[in-house]
């Protein structure tokens, strides 16, 4: 387990994907309280039940094997994805305090880093709450911003005599979305996080 490594972790849970989002907007009241900028006269397929549903969809996957995993993001990610992540790590086992790690990524970059995280570590928990759903005025790019929270444990080394690490991150992320042929696609997610891992019993 190294720095990069858990970076790349960091930019899973989180979704970087949405991967694993549990909504907040299953409870009526956490609905309503979703800041939502829709002109009546917009006719548009990005609907905040759609969206709701994109998040809730990507929530499952997560539990799935590795190959469902990539099919699904092969699908959700658009072609010309441009993600942007700013982590701030603290990780006691490398004495690591205030790091701070850019990543920009493209479709098959963050896909190769699901893949890669998938290898080192468990997400035992994500959380994402929808604060505003704003729609462009033509109604093609759907514009969320979150509020994340997950959890990932590393699976250690005991040849090497590493523990597992608790790596945990929260943040905030604002993602762009889109429709192309009936299937919701991530455009564009820019998010800054804040990163923690030790050592914890295996």
């Amino acid at each position: 387990m190294n720095i990069k490594s858990i970076t790349a972790i960091s930019l899973i849970s989180i979704g970087a994907l949405s991967i694993g989002w549990t909504m907040a907007q299953d409870n009526e009241k956490e609905t309503t309280a979703i800041e939502t900028k829709v002109s009546t006269t917009i006719q548009s397929p990005l609907t905040q039940d759609r969206i709701n549903a994109y998040y809730k969809e990507a929530d499952k996957v997560q539990t799935q094997e590795m190959e469902a995993l990539k099919s699904w993001l092969q699908d959700h990610i658009h072609e010309d994805a441009d993600i942007e992540m700013n982590v701030n790590l603290n990780i006691e086992e490398y004495d690591v305090k205030d790091r701070v790690q850019e990543s920009f990524l493209d479709k098959y970059l963050l896909i190769q880093d699901n893949v890669d995280s998938y290898k080192v570590a468990k997400t035992e928990m994500v959380e994402t709450t929808i604060e505003s759903f704003t729609l462009s005025e033509d109604g093609k790019i759907a514009t969320v911003k979150l509020i994340n929270k997950s959890r990932a444990k590393s699976f250690g080394d005991e040849a090497k005599n590493k523990s597992p690490l608790l790596i945990t991150s929260k943040g905030k992320c604002t993602d762009e979305l889109t429709m192309t042929d009936s299937i919701i696609q991530l455009l564009k997610r820019s998010c800054k996080l804040n990163t923690e891992a030790f050592a914890t019993k295996p």
